[in-house]
């Protein structure tokens, strides 16, 4: 089955919070060397990426892991706006 790669890049502040999102909609943590679709869908990893993080989830390429995806689109954006109103403290920045 083909998979769809969704980064999200961010603050280790930030990417703190989205992994939490995708422990809540069943996306399980994972370490792994080589991306092997069998295994990988359903899961994510947390990267360096430069001076940032990125957090990379794994979703099957069909109509629904097309939903997933739309969904947690919306998710990063309500937790993007709580950190423009302050809600997590003015000096804090999710990249």
């Amino acid at each position: 089955m083909k998979f769809i790669k969704f980064n999200v890049y961010g603050t280790e502040f930030g990417i703190d919070k989205v992994a939490q999102l995708f422990e809540m909609k069943g996306i399980t943590a994972t370490e792994f060397d080589k991306e092997d679709e069998n295994s990988v869908i359903g899961k994510y990893v947390v990267r360096a990426y430069n001076d940032e993080k990125v957090a990379t989830a794994f979703y099957a390429d069909d109509e629904a892991g097309h939903k997933q995806i739309e969904e947690f689109k919306v998710l990063v954006m309500m937790l993007k706006s709580k950190e423009l109103y302050g809600d997590f403290g003015w000096d804090v920045s999710m990249g």
